[in-house]
């Protein structure tokens, strides 16, 4: 089982890698900040007159896309291979100081072996205790001959493994040889839990962060132009660069202390774990009563920062080892923070090196990579709390508190992500965000009781295939339950550019058809949780696998699988009567011709859709109240919608073939079905239905009265039915038919005749244009250096008339004549009245060059004063566009 210090050592890896790609990404972006390069992305977006801007808009024209890209795939491998190299820096420096470390310490420390042939009894004593401990491989043993204290340490590699006793240990053993056992026992108990791989693995990752991430940092951050070929010259536009180093400051100031405090809790951690082995093999819980605790471990602002536990904490551990199978709120909180980050700055390095886009899969790959090391945080929790249990401890809600502890830390992880800044468009801090951050915590906490509960169901068979299954089935639950969090940053542009439209059609559906004062509400539910389900498929498969694996795994007795059954087959027949009734209030309109068309279609197939799963959370309510468990009343929610679903299909058949009490829509008899919601009704059941069931059991109290997700409970009698082979095949035979008639549903879906939506004819068609924001990019994208090119030319050019140097005036009046024709080749600025500022002004500029020009070949003052009029306008238009620009760096 996954120990308490692994987990924490993955946490420490995660968040030096997310620090590390966020700094040396940000260095490839002062990098590219160079006037002969420019920042690639943005000079990109200019030279295609392509303005990726967070609106949700995508440009049609096909050819800037292909130019965007041709131009990026020239910047992408350079850039990647920045990161890339760090990268193999920290694993090579990490590789190379663990191997050292030895020899090092043995230099620095000036370490001799232990004279074991002088003194027999204390070889003797170490034989014994290495018998005990490690038989398999005994250690070397060293001694520090000049320390007085009474400690000892383990270090090594694998197959040399080193203990070394402080003369002042070896002189106690004379006088307490209980105390001296067990500092030996806790040594080589380090050994038998091998520790001291990780030990020192997590020193030597984070010596060479240091060296590779913070120190490259702190200089660049001093002189942004080291990364130049320059490093001692500041030009005007290293402001820029200088503040896109220090942009990231305040995250380095905190990523750092979180760094190391967790590298301070791996080391803590494997401590406690030793003392536990030390109370197993001395058989009592105060094996070091003899010894005297350091008076500063005492301290509390000391806890997060020591290498080793407080004495209070050693105290609980060595009385109740099993506190060490529990999963801690701050591991939980940890972890996910340090997945949100990894994950942050790795999506945002893909994407402004140009490796990530709509034309391959990066994005979805590294969306599934999120959602796997979640469900790994969710498994590996419930995995030791199902051991917890097992070792006798009960701490009554705990999965769902570390459900609630990871999915904090993955919303804190948000802040601290480059990509979205602290900007007052960064979530979570507009209302979506808010609302997203509530459903994330949501799924995590029932995620986080689900994985504890598969984990107790499975037992000893976590390594097993129906582990692997339970693996899969979390990871694929987490990707489209919570996989979104990954892109919350176009969540604003998605609801201005498509759900707004969309509403809209359905607030005009609603009006026209003006059946119930409720419609609007009603098909906004509806159609929402239709449009919004990208993966219908995949989401079906995961419900279904909400309660089919407790079922499988833990087994159900015929009876109560037989009356879920009959629970789901009793709810359907009350929708059908339900429908039946709505059919028939909206006749006596349809047949008087009021209403009808795709208005009434959408409306009344978002009807018949909510009073299905408003009887499915009827019969959960009343499912609970009788004493059903939760994996029972998913079951019969998922009968009545899977009946549900083919009754619906079978009437909209019918819709225009029969009698008058069918037809809704009067469409013609053409044997499909009439509209896109009534074609795809699992597309919305599963989600508004185990949602409501889920509300409906616990308004009932079967959440409380048995276990949340306990099938094997029950009384002895059920039991003993639930052994016996035929009742068990057939409590698992009927789940399994019902969950693959769910995917089979969704999967054979109908064509509809027509689709009522329009999403398509809804979505925007233009942009709405952000002139400041796309001056922004205009200006990185090399419009400054367009600007301060013909500025510097035109200084060398004024230049030379003070003192006056005829032939020098005339060659640089036609070098600046020549660089205003470059400049020319440069896309003016998106915004129309920086173009017009930047287009008049290189007209000023060319105008009083050829006119300077002129006067120096026919020396005549009249052009030499009308040249310096011309410039006089052009210097006018370049302050008001140097204005304009300096307002879009901080739009």
């Amino acid at each position: 089982m996954p120990s308490g210090t692994l987990l924490r050592f993955a946490t420490l890896i995660l968040l030096v890698l997310g620090t590390t790609v966020m700094i040396h990404a940000n260095f490839v972006v002062i990098v590219h900040l160079r006037p002969e390069s420019t920042y690639g992305l943005a000079h990109c977006q200019v030279q295609n007159n392509l303005y990726l801007l967070s609106d949700g808009w995508v440009d049609p024209d096909e050819s800037k896309w292909q130019g965007y890209r041709h131009c990026m795939d020239r910047i992408t491998f350079p850039a990647i291979d920045w990161v890339l190299i760090a990268l193999v820096l920290l694993g090579l420096l990490t590789a190379a100081l663990y191997f050292l470390q030895p020899v090092w310490r043995i230099r620095r420390r000036r370490l001799a072996p232990l004279d074991l042939q002088a003194d027999p009894a204390l070889a003797e004593e170490l034989r014994t205790l290495v018998a005990r401990a490690t038989p398999d491989r005994p250690p070397t043993w060293l001694t520090d001959p000049v320390s007085h204290h009474t400690g000892a340490v383990v270090f090594g590699r694998r197959r040399n493994r080193v203990v070394c006793l402080d003369a002042g240990l070896v002189a106690l053993r004379t006088r307490d040889v209980d105390s001296f056992r067990a500092v030996v026992l806790h040594e080589l108990a380090h050994l038998r839990n091998r520790d001291v791989t990780i030990t020192h693995a997590t020193l030597a990752l984070w010596r060479a962060f240091l060296v590779v991430t913070l120190l490259p940092y702190a200089l660049v951050a001093v002189d942004p132009m080291l990364l130049s070929a320059r490093p001692l010259d500041l030009p005007e536009w290293s402001r820029y660069s200088l503040d896109s180093v220090t942009a990231t400051g305040w995250r380095v100031l905190l990523l750092t202390p979180l760094v190391y405090a967790s590298r301070a809790s791996v080391l803590r951690a494997r401590e406690l774990y030793a003392d536990a082995r030390v109370a197993g093999w001395t058989g009592t819980a105060d094996p070091y009563r003899g010894l005297t605790a350091d008076p500063a471990a005492r301290r509390w602002w000391r806890a997060a920062w020591a290498k080793h536990p407080s004495w209070p904490a050693r105290t609980a551990a060595l009385a109740r080892p099993r506190v060490l199978l529990r999963p801690g709120f701050v591991e939980a909180l940890a972890g996910g923070l340090a997945v949100q980050v990894a994950w942050g700055h790795v999506s945002l390095a893909t994407t402004e090196s140009g490796l990530s886009h709509a034309n391959n899969s990066w994005s979805t790959a590294l969306q599934v990579g999120w959602s796997a090391a979640v469900a790994a945080l969710l498994a590996v929790s419930g995995w030791r709390y199902a051991e917890f249990r097992r070792a006798g401890g009960n701490v009554r809600g705990l999965p769902a508190l570390v459900g609630l502890a990871l999915g904090l830390g993955l919303v804190a992880g948000r802040f601290l992500d480059l990509g979205t800044g602290v900007s007052t468009r960064s979530l979570p801090l507009t209302w979506i965000g808010a609302v997203d951050a509530l459903l994330l915590l949501g799924f995590s906490v029932g995620l986080a009781s689900w994985a504890a509960c598969l984990a107790r169901l499975l037992g000893d068979r976590v390594r097993s295939r129906y582990g692997l299954l339970s693996a899969a089935a979390l990871t694929l639950t987490c990707w489209v339950s919570m996989g979104r969090w990954t892109e919350e940053g176009a969540a604003d542009g998605l609801l201005s550019g498509w759900l707004r439209p969309v509403s809209a059609l359905l607030r005009g559906y609603a009006a026209q058809t003006d059946w119930t004062p409720w419609d609007a509400a009603v098909t906004h539910v509806v159609v929402f949780a239709f449009i919004l389900n990208a993966h219908r498929l995949l989401v079906v498969i995961a419900v279904t696998t909400l309660w089919l694996l407790p079922l499988l795994l833990g087994g159900l007795p015929w009876r109560r699988t037989r009356n879920a059954l009959l629970a789901g087959l009793t709810g359907a027949a009350v929708w059908g009567g339900l429908d039946l009734l709505l059919r028939w209030a909206a006749r006596g309109d349809l047949t008087a011709g009021i209403r009808g068309g795709e208005a009434f279609a959408a409306v009344f197939s978002s009807w018949e859709i909510v009073a299905l799963v408003g009887v499915q959370f009827a019969i959960s309510v009343w499912c609970a109240r009788r004493g059903s468990v939760l994996p029972a009343v998913l079951l019969a929610g998922a009968v009545t919608g899977v009946v549900g679903t083919v009754a619906l299909w079978g009437l909209h058949l019918a819709d225009g073939c029969g009698s008058a009490v069918w037809s809704v829509s009067r469409t013609a008899c053409t044997g499909t079905i009439d509209d896109a919601i009534a074609a795809r009704p699992l597309q919305v059941v599963p989600v508004l239905g185990t949602a409501l069931v889920l509300a409906g059991a616990a308004l009932g109290h079967g959440l409380r009265r048995r276990g949340v997700l306990a099938p094997g409970s029950g009384s002895g009698s059920e039991q003993a039915a639930l052994r016996s082979g035929r009742a068990r095949t057939a409590g698992r035979a009927v789940p399994f038919v019902v969950a693959v008639a769910c995917v089979a549903l969704m999967a054979a879906t109908p064509a509809a005749s027509r689709d009522v939506l329009k999403v398509g004819e809804v979505s925007r068609t233009t942009p709405v244009r952000d002139g400041m924001a796309e001056l922004h990019i205009w200006v990185a994208g090399g419009g400054l250096n367009q600007f301060l090119l013909v500025g510097q030319s035109m200084d060398l050019m004024f230049t030379s008339f003070s003192p006056f140097d005829r032939a020098k005036a005339l060659a640089r009046c036609g070098q600046l004549v020549s660089d205003v024709g470059g400049a020319r080749t440069f896309p003016p600025p998106p915004e129309q009245r920086a173009a017009t500022l930047w287009t008049t002004g290189l007209d000023s500029v060319e105008l009083g060059a050829t006119q300077c020009v002129q006067a120096m070949k026919r020396d005549d003052d009249k052009l030499l004063g009308a040249s310096a009029g011309s410039f006089g306008k052009a210097n006018a238009r370049r302050k008001e566009l140097l204005a304009m620009m300096i307002d879009s760096l901080t739009h």
